[in-house]
């Protein structure tokens, strides 16, 4: 059976894992106000290397989505929605869309919300939508 990968917990992505399973979705922030995800060692836009984790509200705006009908590996549960949701404060997130019942339509902007999702001793930023919260 293949094993479904585990994230990485080095010095640039373990932050972010670690609040995630302490229930807080972050994201970097460098001193200038630029926010951007994926993490880099420096600011994309000013590169400055001396950005932090900042907090983040968890919700956004479906932007993308499809509807997973055959597993990659063994023993994952079909179907499931992945998902790109535009978060409220500029960034973009790939995840995966929770708690959504079979043939129920999606559109693009429907709002969601954070759900975090943990797995061991580790967590996924997942999203469902608000109005089923």
């Amino acid at each position: 059976m293949t094993e479904l990968p585990v994230p990485v917990f080095d010095d640039l992505w373990g932050p972010f894992w670690k609040e995630l399973v302490d229930g807080r979705l972050t994201m970097p922030l460098c001193p200038n106000g630029h926010r951007f995800f994926v993490p880099e060692p420096v600011c994309p836009t000013c590169l400055s290397a001396t950005w932090s984790w900042s907090p983040a509200a968890g919700r956004g705006s479906l932007y993308s989505w499809s509807v997973v009908h055959r597993a990659p590996v063994a023993d994952v549960a079909t179907p499931y929605v992945i998902a790109v949701v535009d978060l409220d404060e500029g960034w973009t997130l790939m995840t995966h869309l929770v708690d959504v019942a079979p043939g129920r339509p999606l559109l693009a902007g429907d709002r969601v919300a954070l759900r975090i999702t943990h797995r061991g001793g580790w967590a996924l930023p997942t999203f469902a939508l608000e109005e089923d919260q």
